[in-house]
């Protein structure tokens, strides 16, 4: 799938509401990769009082991504959904950090390694604009769909 598809649309097959979607737009997906998009506002949770990016941002973006990629692929395969989701292990997890301010926009690619019944393992790059790599993790989700 290469058509950009708004996390709105993806909201009924997901737990997160509003403001603790992280996530924009899924930009692509495949049967192991997934590409997914935000663009930073200043009222997200993300953000601290004093304008500065949590440490944790990054890994939770990947994350949730992984959780809209699979949600895209639910949608295209006219599953039911997914019924849960969660993030029992991190392996690796590096950022970099930066005065990062709203309106920054970033891109993550998520691949799956490995797949064991619902259990996965992914492996997560995030891009700034400029294609850079910011933030990599490898990480296992739970992720158990509604067949």
């Amino acid at each position: 799938m290469k058509q950009q598809i708004s996390t709105i649309d993806l909201e009924h097959l997901m737990p997160h509401r509003s403001k603790m979607i992280w996530v924009d737009y899924v930009e692509s997906v495949s049967d192991l990769q997934g590409e997914v998009s935000v663009t930073l506002q200043k009222d997200y949770p993300y953000f601290f009082e004093d304008d500065h990016l949590m440490n944790s941002f990054f890994l939770e973006f990947m994350a949730q991504g992984y959780g809209y990629f699979r949600a895209a692929q639910v949608l295209n395969k006219n599953l039911d959904g997914l019924n849960q989701a969660m993030i029992p292990m991190i392996s690796h997890y590096e950022f970099e950090e930066n005065n990062y301010k709203a309106g920054t926009k970033f891109t993550a690619k998520l691949t799956t390694l490995k797949e064991l019944g619902d259990l996965f393992f992914v492996k997560g790059e995030c891009f700034n604009d400029e294609g850079r790599v910011i933030a990599s993790a490898e990480f296992k989700v739970y992720a158990k769909v509604d067949l």
